[in-house]
């Protein structure tokens, strides 16, 4: 092998070990749409705020007439990629007496955002869903 031959090759491995870090800031926006399972029609936009280079806020809102009211927040999302980001935390939630536990997946594919999860507490478990677009 040539000595270029093994310098290109040299310098392919190094840019192939370097890895993205700064995931969160590809999820950072605002994404509109609709919700569905247990919380159907009650937020209809998520914003995600980047945290650190590995953690995301999660911002669940309902757009009206008369303003922007936040349904729930998400405050430490776990990025795993550029398109996945996990959640397990106890948060208050608008209109539930008691804190949840809310466990769920968000996946972003381009500009569409897909949140699954649960929200769990003593007496129920509920399933709920957001599909939107980055505005």
């Amino acid at each position: 092998m040539s000595k270029h031959a093994v310098i290109v090759v040299f310098i392919l491995l190094a840019f192939a070990g370097c890895k993205d870090t700064d995931n969160a800031a590809k999820w950072a926006g605002t994404y509109n749409g609709t919700t569905g399972g247990a919380y159907a029609n009650t937020f209809n936009q998520v914003v995600i705020q980047e945290s650190s280079d590995n953690v995301v806020r999660i911002f669940a809102n309902t757009v009206q007439p008369t303003g922007v009211y936040t349904y729930a927040v998400i405050q430490n999302g776990k990025v795993q990629s550029s398109s996945s980001v996990t959640f397990n935390e106890t948060d208050s939630v608008l209109g539930v007496a008691q804190p949840l536990l809310l466990v769920g997946t968000v996946t972003l594919n381009g500009s569409i955002l897909t949140l699954q999860g649960t929200g769990i507490n003593s007496s129920d478990t509920v399933a709920y869903y957001f599909y939107g677009t980055k505005q």
